[in-house]
């Protein structure tokens, strides 16, 4: 299915008055990009959203319809379509019968009692009676037209008078045009009416939740089709007008439609939408709120407001406007709203709506311009304004430009549009702003303007290698600061041609961009930038003008310790970093650079070097375990990553939507789920040597490069030689010796097993190095190594289990497979944005395995954590004696202790709580005072309340479910955010086998959620803790 065909579908599904054409609404978003935020302030039924979320954008909508917001968010949620299923067939055998026993015939090929689709009503000598009924009979196949005979003409008026059993809305509706206002009986026969309350109760009695509001939405569709048009009396309805696909006008005669027959067909319409919908949304994540909408990486915010007080985005710049107000005939829509609303018992104020069209009334067009200013405050003057114009008044848009140009504005129609318009009072204007300003005209750009200007000009040419000056215009103009943009448009094509004519001038510009871009990242952790070569001295100068500082000095020249280093950064306390561009001719040299930073560093950390890429593909690419060897313990960081951190400290530096100078950076790495096969490096038994029940299983692989803290990994049990031969050896066995034996009843594993990362290593960078690395702050947000090749897993020997019994069996040099990885990225760098700065890791039992990988990201990206450990027993976690196998130190250690205090964590920041405390032997990892009898939670609360103020802490917890609720009760009580990872029993884990739903909470409706697929980390206000 298409997109064009998927919105064509959509509005069938989910019919919502006027719908746009799907060619245009493609066209009219044919700009729109990944990263892009669209603003939509009157959403309708949400097909612009689909389109603009399809590619990669985010959007914040709003509606004053709250049917039209029921409507975008039941289409764009991802919804699980197996349990759509199940509540189908709940529905179904609640009420089907009972209302396909309303709607019988007798079939003309068999005879027997069937359901028909529709009644025909005739009109003659001004009265409708029953004509004929539609038929399709599963029982022999007739389908066809059937004419009433005289008594069944009889009967199925008498039947079509069935009062309703059930609840329905009995207040008068307010009409239009000549109606004033009408009831549900002027619209329905009462066996319509009845069925309808029965179908709706049987909706209403589902667990409140998006399964719920799905069949509400379908249902009010059914509404539209179950319409009996003119049985009430009046020749012609009050939605007679209405135009909506799928749903026939009114004409005589009418047709009455057997109810159950349209949901069942509405249904299935909505089931197959919603799976291509799903297929193509199943990433997108919908915010409760504004405020968690720009704290967080969600792709959706729907509000049910006026387009007056509709938040728009503070901190997430709007790339593009579209504006569909209420056109000619919205009153009819508006009437069949409040139609559907009345069932779903949701307020609706007709006198707060919009009336049809803008310029019949002079407040709705002062309103409509309020709005627009509004919007043009709080966006780019970049940003793309499209406005959608139904009317076919021609004095219309004179009205409207008139309005316009008040606020400074004009309207341009937008003429390059696929296709004909079957409507001709259909039109598309963009909204432009008009450029002249009082202070351009005395703009006089100075030196230092210009150079900025020229510098601007110059980078982008060089990262935009083979484009033309012309073609990099749209390139250059989202990043220059808007006091230039004048001045650069009146740049004829011959001088820009000239400006960029130098390649080696276009290259050092870059360089010189990318040192501007570092300095202001950097001062923020106070470093500041000198120049290792003496030719950058003339560089430093222009930097300086450019930067606004009173001199050069703050660029200072610094010895030439490393050779054919393009760049240094310092602070202080005397630690440097040393900045090189990636060239692949000079792949060499950059291997000898990062190698001499090794050896006279050792493994201090006071010295270290990062690579700087134009762009990601590029970076990645030399981030695979292969490239390694060309880039000793080095770091890497690439062109767009630079920009959207400088922009966001120094915005004034910059162009309103510089962060779209080169598509805005992919947050999370794309992720691709592999079968693969891994090496068994050890599998080590930690605990009592007589009856150790906890293993660490260590394995190599190139094909977990992406995996991130809290995902998984399926492996299976077994080897994968032993795994090929099972059958073969359980079929083989049947005959022995020439006797006939019976088989290997034997327990077997089928299923692998899901384990999260407890550890991952990275060439060069030998385990522990956290210890002694401290990033800049800011700069650890951006900063990326060579991709892992190393991984460490902690299992625990189930009692019974047949699984993790065969694991123990694991040797060195066995290969296993591998499934993964699995569940969604967190994205931890983000939570920086979200004001936290600390992160407190809660573990009982084996849930602190897989924390400390979370561990092993914080500090690398430099956050302050704290661990707390729940265990039974400190012996439980002691290693038996080994050597450095796996670049660990020989000797004792215990499990997690000693992890976390390798990665950073000092013996005040770890806390240990056991049950039982005979014969133990302390770490001095921990403080003695952090030792607890009891509780981890009880511990945990200790600690909080000794603290004198719990601001700008994340938790993140894993373990059992005692402990993670008494958890929550704490971090709700002290008003700590929390991240839960949930362990849960999986068959599958791609979200196929459903054996890891859990409970949860979303935009203020309860569902089901799969732990494999939706989590495994939830915030915990989405869990239903009752239900855990």
């Amino acid at each position: 299915m298409g997109k064009i065909n998927l919105l064509n579908q959509t509005a069938y599904s989910l019919p919502y008055g006027d719908q746009m054409q799907p060619d245009v609404l493609a066209a009219l978003f044919s700009d729109v990009r990944k990263g892009d935020l669209v603003l939509d302030p009157f959403c309708g039924a949400g097909t612009p959203l689909l389109v603009a979320l399809q590619k990669g954008a985010g959007a914040v909508a709003g509606d004053l319809d709250p049917v039209a917001v029921l409507l975008t968010r039941v289409l764009l949620q991802p919804m699980g379509l197996f349990s759509l299923r199940e509540d189908w067939k709940n529905i179904s055998e609640a009420v089907a019968d009972q209302i396909q026993g309303r709607y019988t015939i007798l079939c003309a090929g068999c005879r027997r009692q069937v359901p028909f689709a529709q009644l025909l009503w005739k009109g003659t000598k001004g009265e409708i009676h029953p004509d004929a009924v539609t038929v399709t009979c599963n029982v022999c196949g007739f389908r066809g037209k059937t004419p009433l005979t005289g008594s069944e003409a009889k009967r199925q008026v008498l039947v079509s008078n069935t009062a309703p059993g059930q609840w329905f809305p009995a207040k008068k509706i307010p009409g239009t045009g000549s109606i004033d206002a009408f009831y549900m009986k002027d619209l329905f026969t009462g066996r319509n009416l009845a069925s309808l309350a029965d179908l709706f109760h049987a909706i209403q009695s589902l667990p409140a939740g998006r399964n719920r509001e799905a069949f509400q939405a379908v249902f009010v569709a059914v509404l539209l089709r179950c319409m009996t048009k003119g049985i009430s009396g009046s020749a012609v309805n009050v939605l007679s007008n209405l135009s909506t696909p799928g749903i026939p006008k009114a004409s005589a005669p009418s047709t009455e439609v057997n109810v159950w027959s349209a949901f069942e067909h509405q249904f299935h319409l909505f089931l197959n939408c919603k799976k291509e919908i799903n297929s193509r949304l199943s990433f997108l994540r919908i915010s409760d709120s504004m405020d968690d909408f720009e704290k967080s990486d969600d792709h959706l915010y729907i509000s049910h407001s006026d387009c007056l007080s509709l938040s728009i985005p503070q901190k997430r710049n709007i790339t593009h406007v579209f504006m569909d107000p209420p056109g000619d005939g919205s009153d009819v829509r508006q009437c069949m709203s409040g139609l559907q609303a009345s069932w779903l018992s949701m307020k609706y104020d007709r006198d707060l709506l919009w009336g049809s069209g803008l310029w019949h009334n002079e407040g709705q067009m002062e309103r409509f311009a309020e709005l627009l200013e509004r919007v043009i405050q709080k966006t780019a003057s970049s940003s793309r304004i499209i406005y959608y114009h139904r009317s076919s008044a021609p004095e219309s848009t004179e009205i409207l430009q008139e309005t316009l140009s008040g606020i400074g504005c004009q309207l341009q129609e937008i003429r390059s549009l696929p296709g004909a318009f079957s409507r001709l009072s259909e039109r598309y204007y963009a909204i432009v702003r008009n450029r002249k300003r009082k202070n351009v005209a005395a703009f006089s750009p100075s030196d230092s303007d210009i150079h900025e200007l020229f510098l601007y000009i110059r980078a982008s040419a060089f990262l935009k290698n083979g484009k033309s000056a012309e073609k990099i215009h749209d390139d250059i103009l989202p990043m220059i600061r808007e006091n230039l943009k004048e001045h650069y448009s009146r740049l004829t094509k011959q001088e820009r041609r000239t400006i960029v004519s130098d390649s080696i001038e276009n290259e050092r510009a870059y360089h010189l961009l990318c040192m501007m871009l570092l300095s202001i990242i950097l001062s923020e952790d106070h470093y500041r930038m000198v120049l290792p070569a003496k030719d950058q001295l003339r560089q430093s100068e222009v930097m300086a003008e450019i930067m606004g500082y009173p001199d050069s000095k703050t660029w200072e020249n610094a010895d030439n310790e490393i050779p054919d280093v393009d760049m240094v950064a310092e602070n202080k306390d005397g630690k440097k970093i040393f900045f090189c561009f990636y060239d692949s001719k000079r792949v060499k040299q950059r291997k000898q650079v990062a190698g001499n930073i090794v050896r006279q560093d050792k493994s201090l950390f006071e010295s270290i070097c990062y690579l700087v890429f134009t762009d990601r593909l590029e970076m990645n690419a030399c981030r695979q375990v292969e490239w390694a060897d060309n880039w000793p313990r080095g770091f890497f960081i690439c062109f767009p990553d630079l920009v959207r951190k400088a922009v966001r400290i120094k915005p004034d530096r910059f162009g309103v939507s510089a962060e779209r100078f080169f598509n805005q950076p992919i947050l999370v790495p794309k992720q691709t789920v592999k079968h693969f096969k891994a090496e068994v490096i050890q599998n080590k038994p930690v605990g009592p040597e007589e009856s150790p029940m906890h293993y660490k299983l260590a394995f190599q692989t190139s094909d977990m490069k992406n995996i991130g803290p809290g995902q998984f990994i399926m492996v299976d049990p077994l080897p994968d030689e032993l795994r090929k031969k099972m059958d073969q050896i359980r079929y083989k066995n049947l005959f022995a010796a020439g006797k006939r034996q019976g088989p290997d009843l034997s327990p077997k594993s089928y299923l692998k097993r899901p384990f999260g990362v407890q550890r991952a290593y990275y060439q060069y960078f030998e385990w522990g190095y956290h210890d002694t690395l401290s990033l800049p702050t800011v700069l650890a947000g951006i900063t990326h190594t060579v991709f892992p090749h190393k991984f460490e897993i902690f299992y625990k020997v189930m009692e019974g289990g047949i699984g993790t019994r065969e694991m123990t069996g694991l040797k060195k040099g066995d290969r296993i497979r591998v499934l993964g990885p699995l569940g969604k990225y967190t994205h931890i760098p983000g939570w920086r944005s979200q004001g936290i700065d600390e992160v407190h890791l809660v573990g009982g039992g084996v849930g602190m395995a897989p924390l400390v990988f979370f561990g092993q990201a914080l500090k690398f990206y430099a956050f302050k954590v704290k661990a707390f450990i729940g265990i039974d027993r400190i012996a439980s976690l002691a290693e038996a004696p080994y050597g450095r196998s796996f670049s660990e130190e020989s000797g004792k250690a215990y499990v997690y202790i000693e992890e976390l205090a390798r990665i950073g964590l000092e013996p005040d920041e770890l806390y240990l709580s056991r049950e039982h405390t005979e014969n133990e032997e302390l770490s001095e990892k921990i403080k003695k005072e952090n030792y607890h009898c009891g509780l981890v939670t009880e511990q945990y609360r200790s600690c909080l309340e000794k603290k004198k103020a719990a601001k700008k802490i994340l938790i993140v917890a894993c373990g059992p479910k005692p402990m993670l609720i008494a958890l929550q009760k704490i971090a709700s009580e002290f008003e700590i955010p929390m991240k839960v990872l949930l362990e849960k029993r999986m068959g599958c884990g791609i979200g196929v086998c459903m054996s890891c739903v859990c409970r949860t909470q979303k935009n203020h409706a309860k569902q089901y959620s799969r732990v494999c697929v939706d989590g495994p980390v939830f915030d915990a206000n989405e869990i239903d803790w009752e239900k855990l």
